[in-house]
Formats: structure tokens, C-alpha cells, sequence
């Protein structure tokens, strides 16, 4: 199995003045801008709304087989 890329998209929201980034993915790691490093985990198949507040996102494909 290879690995896939999760597909990313910048969005203008229109009743907001800032960036919403949409991404799909099995994996998405999120560190939030804030004074303590803050991980969030995301592993369900699901779309996710990130505020521009977010600092990096790291999206992988998981290939773990399912037992």
C-alpha cells in the first residue's frame, strides 16, 4: 500500500475574516498556536474545520490493517 495525500483546501469564510483550512485524511495531527504545545489526534474519517489560530497540521494515511 502507498501512501495517499490528504486533500487540503483554503476556504474564505464569508460571515468570518479569516482563513478556514479543510482537510481529509485517516490521520491528522494538529499543534495549536498556544504558549504549551497542544496535540490534537483526529482518526476518524471525517472532515475537519481548522481556524487559522492553527500553527502546522500533519496529515497521514494510516495503513494499519484492521483485525
Amino acid at each position: 500500500m502507498s501512501a495517499v495525500s490528504p486533500s487540503c483546501h483554503e476556504a474564505e469564510d464569508d460571515q468570518k475574516p479569516r482563513k478556514v483550512k479543510t482537510c481529509f485524511a485517516t490521520h491528522v495531527s494538529i499543534q495549536l498556536m498556544t504558549t504549551k504545545p497542544l496535540t490534537i489526534e483526529h482518526r476518524e474519517n471525517d472532515w475537519l474545520t481548522l481556524p487559522q489560530s492553527i500553527l502546522s497540521v500533519k496529515a497521514v494515511r494510516d495503513e494499519t490493517p484492521i483485525r
